[in-house]
């Protein structure tokens, strides 16, 4: 096992159309700032939807995506390693696609980022289920949904995995029993979770949190990193880059830190792959 000093596994690019920046500078700048190991990890493209949408590039830009990291992974060899994979949202529909995207060698890794629990085949639109994100029914979806792409062995990691307390508040006992059976699950089934810095990158700590009687950011969720902290897992903190620069915050990635050095969390500089 190869150790690393510095590394992302969470790197976007401009093609999912709401990232900035060419992908040889978010290299670059990573290599400014010390990272050994960054991870490329694009919203996953859908090979039944070529529709123009905000968060993901048509399915006919999978192959110049691939071809351009794999292509200055061997032009930045000897400065930094660099691997390819997909950020994916989870449904059962997928599982054979992205088993393939695998087995065939196309990409190193996938993460799993669950964002959304519904996919419409005909527009190529996800949704929420019809559901408000700030209502428990939500939460409790999101939870059990994330429970069930683990168990497929896909994905070497789960993006801001307290992503379901964005807008929702009530962080009640059934909530937390959910949360250590989700983290049990990434656990066994060697899933490390992500302090997501994120929105710590964007600085706003602007999101009035009722039950916590503060301001917090959507995500990381304090609580629920005890909650990991308590059940052991593998964690990672992941820039989640929408642009080159997100690597020079170092902010950022120190608050990240303190957050895991609160709850007693070691973070890995490495994950299989």
């Amino acid at each position: 096992m190869k150790e690393y000093k510095k590394a992302n596994y969470h790197t976007h690019t401009y093609r999912c159309n709401h990232a900035l920046g060419t992908d040889e500078e978010y290299v670059l700048e990573a290599i400014k700032n010390g990272y050994d190991l960054l991870g490329f990890s694009d919203h996953v493209m859908l090979p039944w939807s070529n529709n123009k949408h905000y968060v993901r590039a048509v399915y006919s830009e999978k192959e110049g995506y691939i071809k351009s990291i794999r292509a200055l992974k061997e032009k930045y060899k000897d400065q930094i390693d660099i691997i390819v994979g997909f950020e994916c949202e989870w449904h059962k529909i997928f599982y054979d696609y992205y088993k393939g995207l695998l087995e065939n060698k196309e990409v190193d890794y996938l993460i799993l980022g669950n964002h959304y629990m519904d996919y419409d085949f005909e527009t190529g639109e996800f949704g929420f289920g019809g559901l408000p994100t700030d209502c428990k029914e939500y939460a409790l979806r999101y939870i059990e949904s994330s429970i069930e792409a683990m168990k497929t062995g896909l994905f070497i990691m789960f993006a801001h995995p307290d992503f379901f307390m964005s807008y929702f508040h009530d962080f009640d006992d059934e909530i937390k029993e959910k949360c250590y059976e989700m983290c049990k699950v990434a656990k066994e089934y060697n899933v490390a979770l992500e302090i997501n810095q994120g929105c710590i990158i964007s600085g706003k700590k602007d999101h009035f949190d009722p039950q916590l009687n503060e301001n917090r950011y959507r995500y990381p969720y304090e609580p629920f990193w005890k909650i990991v902290s308590e059940v052991g897992n593998v964690v990672v903190t992941n820039t989640d880059a929408h642009y080159p620069y997100a690597f020079s915050i170092t902010k950022a990635r120190e608050e990240a830190f303190e957050l895991a050095k609160k709850y007693n969390i070691q973070i890995s500089n490495y994950i299989k792959h």
